[in-house]
């Protein structure tokens, strides 16, 4: 069994109490020993932090690129929300899943204005209706206002904001 220099300077000491200082001396060293080795892995963490902060620069064009793309979804999508205009998300941005979804929503509630207008039009035009009724159809053109505005400030925001009688219908349709 090999002995370390610690063992053999142990057994040449007399007393207990130069035999315990040998000890602490032994663990010292062992102590020195760990603290190389983790300053060791440190720095090799930090060369690796260096070396990516130096891909992120490189790659900072990439991502000045991507953000103006994204911006430029979310305005165009948001463009979609004025009602005759939902057919440029889905015509300019065909490969874009932000433009299309948005733009299937707008067409949606374009529609339901559409539809509600033609009703409106058909059955009311003729006969004469009390002012309770006409501010019936005015607050309900104005909810259709505030959903397309909605609608209009989640793309801004670049968000998928589904409004449910209209995202639900847009996801039945397929465009392509």
């Amino acid at each position: 069994m090999p002995k370390t220099k610690v063992d053999v300077a142990k057994q040449n000491f007399a007393t207990d109490e130069e035999a315990a200082k040998a000890e602490t001396l032994k663990e010292g060293v062992v102590h020195k020993n760990e603290e190389v080795t983790e300053t060791k892995i440190e720095d090799k963490q930090l060369r690796e932090e260096v070396e990516e902060g130096v891909d992120q620069e490189e790659s900072v064009d990439d991502q000045k690129d991507r953000l103006q793309k994204e911006h430029n979804d979310a305005m165009l999508a948001a463009l979609g929300y004025i009602p005759p205009l939902f057919l440029l998300p889905l015509l300019a941005k065909k490969d874009s899943e932000f433009c299309q979804f948005h733009g299937m929503q707008a067409m949606c509630i374009f529609i339901f204005l559409v539809m509600f207008q033609m009703i409106t039009w058909l059955f009311l035009s003729n006969i004469q209706v009390s002012r309770g009724v006409w501010w019936m159809i005015f607050l309900i053109k104005l909810t259709f206002i505030i959903i397309s505005c909605i609608g209009l400030f989640a793309a801004v925001g670049g968000k998928k904001t589904k409004i449910p009688p209209f995202s639900i219908m847009a996801d039945s349709l397929k465009w392509q």
